[in-house]
């Protein structure tokens, strides 16, 4: 059984990693607001089927497995208000600049856990700041990203990286009741690095 699942933002989104110059501001703010679908809402896929082929039906159609985890998540959408569900929004600089980083998101201890309790990954959307451009180069923030197996089976991650942005990705089994460490378990060569777009996530 394959399912995908847009897992992983890195919140330090470059075009180059080259020497910029500091964007000149007023000082730090916030941004805040709702993403919200305009036209009809999106019909929701209905994974309960495709489950019962499984393998592993009994852990993917498990008792204790909530309905979010048996259907598509790509597009969650409220059906009063509209808003969108697992939306990412962020702020680039002008070319050839780059916005410093407040100095309380330098080092971060906060631990990023992404788990398979069933057939899904949850959550569906993480960001992930494992470094921060201080206008010459990419420095490390300390954070961990944690992919955890609570399943009654082994799942594998299959991270799927874009090689244009140098992301080989990777595909590991985790054994259940198992975890794989990024930052401890990886090689340095499928670390995540910095990319456009999202990484996607699969279990195959």
């Amino acid at each position: 059984m394959r399912i995908f699942v847009a897992a992983l933002v890195m919140l330090c989104l470059l075009n180059t990693i080259q020497a910029q110059e500091k964007l000149k501001t007023d000082g730090y703010g916030s941004l805040s607001g709702k993403v919200t679908l305009t036209g009809d809402l999106p019909k929701v896929t209905d994974f309960t089927g495709k489950m019962k082929d499984s393998n592993d039906k009994q852990c993917c159609l498990a008792p204790t497995a909530k309905p979010i985890e048996k259907v598509d998540q790509t597009w969650m959408v409220d059906p009063k208000t509209k808003a969108v569900k697992n939306a990412m929004v962020w702020v680039m600089p002008p070319k050839d600049t780059y916005f410093e980083i407040n100095f309380r998101y330098k080092k971060r201890s906060e631990i990023i856990v992404i788990d398979q309790p069933h057939c899904q990954f949850l959550p569906f959307v993480s960001a992930f700041n494992p470094v921060y451009f201080d206008g010459k180069k990419l420095v490390p923030t300390g954070q961990q990203l944690i992919f955890k197996n609570s399943a009654t089976v082994a799942h594998a991650v299959q991270a799927i990286g874009s090689l244009s942005m140098g992301n080989k990705g990777f595909n590991r089994v985790v054994a259940s009741g198992g975890q794989l460490d990024c930052l401890k378990d990886l090689e340095e060569e499928v670390q995540f690095k910095p990319q456009l777009l999202p990484y996607n996530l699969a279990c195959n």
